[in-house]
């Protein structure tokens, strides 16, 4: 087994461990929610194979109601405290909402024949740690910290001698590029970055949009999208500027720069969309401003004027406050369509959907791609659609690209769709030619 063989493997087994977590997250939130519904009443709804089979509710500390001896048995073991605990058979994870708390088994069976599954013949074995007994060995190869618990996997010797020697000569030649690497990289933030402050003051951004279909293949909406083609640099991905803006204090004049063109665009068309959506990436620190909602004001009624209806799509990438959401409820009052973009991968959390004044959620691509793959993320997104359905919260599908990812949402009801199978982000002039398809 060669480097890339393992370094492709480690990045598996961390996505697979997070899917793991992340779905086992919102069967301990479900947990809760059924103990406040229906009490002490049949779990087996929220089991998933040998995934989850243990589960018990305690209420300020005291044991009320489980599945099977769990509690009794590692009671002398467990720290109620604690976010996760490290048992003989598994790795028992809490949420505490309130004065309830729901604890779920993570089974060692399951993780293991996962990671077996991942590494084939050279898995020999893999420990749990609590990753605050063993910081000093992070850095090692084999540790990897996965929510505050440290997973050590034991590949069999006869699989490390090659490794090691390319491991070695790998090193030399980093030495070599490292220091070039760390002089150049200062240089070229520090170009883009003055070159970023240039495009939103002088200009240099265009904006594309992505249709948004319902499952007649009719256009509802569109969502705006910066793109940046520099003169010398070229194209610069939205992936590395945003990133750069949001560091340095530039991502409230680029959410203003956005609004601006977005208007420029439709404005100088002779075509319209009627009362079709436009989403607008807004980050949660450009709402905290009373100035800037003042201007949201302002490009509320530019929007609007035209037909079209205006929609601030919150961005996941950073922590929404109290101040965000008192906002977010004046600006919708106003007629703003409330979205969450990305919705799964960021801040914005299953006990938030019921504090924010949200219109629909848009179900990140990572959890759609899921679909073709067959991996546990399914459960996930099966599980956003649901939760979409009972809040009454419509769910729109980023990133659908293949007929059987479309067959899938549409039989589970999940009507909206997002995706290079309808079409790629286009410039506005070149969305005259889908403006029949609102009239069929």
């Amino acid at each position: 087994m060669t480097k890339t063989d393992l370094r492709e493997k480690e990045i598996a087994f961390k996505e697979e461990s997070n899917a793991i977590f992340g779905y086992t997250n919102f069967r301990k939130n479900e947990l809760v929610n059924r103990y406040r519904t229906v009490g002490c009443d049949n779990y087996s709804p929220l089991f998933n194979g040998n995934l989850i089979t243990s589960v018990y509710i305690t209420v300020q500390g005291k044991y009320v109601c489980g599945t099977d001896d769990l509690f009794s048995t590692f009671k002398e073991q467990i720290d109620h405290n604690k976010n996760s605990n490290i048992l003989s058979n598994g790795i028992l994870v809490k949420r505490e909402i309130d004065e309830i708390q729901a604890f779920v088994l993570v089974h060692r069976s399951f993780i293991i024949a996962r990671t077996r599954s991942i590494y084939g013949d050279a898995f020999e074995d893999i420990q749990f740690f609590e990753t605050e007994s063993v910081t000093d060995k992070l850095n090692q190869f084999g540790y990897y910290d996965i929510r505050d618990v440290t997973f050590h996997i034991n590949i069999k010797l006869s699989h490390y001698f090659y490794l090691f020697l390319r491991i070695f000569i790998f090193t030399l030649l980093t030495m070599l590029l490292v220091s070039y690497l760390l002089i150049h990289k200062t240089s070229e933030e520090s170009a883009l970055i003055s070159a970023l402050r240039k495009a939103i003051t002088r200009g240099g951004f265009h904006m594309n949009y992505q249709p948004l279909f319902d499952q007649n293949s009719h256009i509802t909406g569109f969502e705006a999208l910066v793109r940046w083609n520099h003169s010398t640099m070229g194209f610069i991905s939205p992936e590395k500027f945003i990133p750069i803006a949001e560091r340095h204090g530039l991502i409230n004049p680029l959410t203003d720069r956005v609004f601006k063109l977005v208007i420029q665009d439709l404005s100088q068309s002779e075509w319209r969309f009627n009362k079709k959506k436009i989403g607008i990436n807004v980050p949660p620190s450009y709402l905290q401003s009373d100035k800037n909602i003042n201007k949201l004001k302002i490009y509320y009624d530019d929007i609007a004027s035209m037909g079209y209806l205006p929609v601030i799509e919150i961005t996941e990438r950073e922590l929404i406050t109290d101040e965000t959401i008192t906002h977010l409820q004046i600006l919708r009052d106003l007629g703003y369509l409330i979205a969450i973009d990305d919705f799964g991968t960021g801040y914005t959390g299953l006990s938030m959907l019921n504090k924010l004044p949200i219109d629909y959620i848009k179900v990140d691509r990572f959890f759609v791609k899921s679909i073709d793959q067959g991996s546990i993320n399914i459960q996930i997104l099966d599980t956003i659609i649901q939760l979409g359905k009972k809040l009454k919260i419509m769910v729109i599908a980023e990133g659908v690209e293949t007929r059987c990812q479309l067959n899938y949402l549409i039989e589970r009801k999940c009507n909206n769709f997002q995706g290079y199978l309808f079409s790629k982000p286009i410039d506005w002039k070149d969305t005259k030619i889908l403006l029949v398809q609102t009239k069929r």
